[in-house]
């Protein structure tokens, strides 16, 4: 009876354990989405199938050879799918960025500055929400900086 009740409790801890707490503290900055740009680009995704097995560098007559120009004449496929860009253009302080990622509604949000880290370059982060409503952390790409117009003084 102890054992199942130890190991109620550890499968009652678990999905508590599971998702990390977003702290709204951390965004510290204030962002203005101004304007959602978006644009569609053809990508072509390439395929090589089968590959080919070593004895193909140098293959005999008969079955290797003709397994390996079989092989090497079906080798490539491509399909061309499209993908979608966002570019919001945000102010956070007297700067204007221009960040790629997930598309956003016109507004405010608060904001962080990411740093680059396991392959992934430095960044900004919004507060929105998710699917469900609940606050997430959502990751932009800067792919443009420039300083915010001045109006005449």
């Amino acid at each position: 009876m102890k054992i199942i009740i130890a190991l109620l409790s550890v499968c009652l801890a678990v999905p508590a354990l599971g998702k990390k707490k977003l702290n709204s503290e951390n965004f510290n900055l204030d962002a203005t989405i101004t304007e959602v740009n978006s644009q569609t680009q053809p990508k072509t995704i390439t395929t090589t199938h089968p590959i080919l097995p070593s004895y193909c560098r140098d293959p005999k007559p008969g079955f290797q050879e003709g397994y390996c120009q079989a092989a090497a004449a079906g080798g490539d496929t491509s399909k061309v799918k499209s993908a979608t860009y966002y570019v919001l253009t945000t102010e956070i302080g007297d700067k204007v960025y221009d960040l790629q990622g997930p598309r956003l509604e016109l507004g405010d949000y608060r904001a962080r500055f990411t740093e680059a880290r396991r392959g992934w370059p430095a960044g900004v982060a919004l507060l929105g929400r998710d699917k469900k409503g609940s606050p997430a952390e959502i990751w932009y790409l800067i792919v443009g900086e420039r300083l915010k117009k001045q109006g005449p003084k």
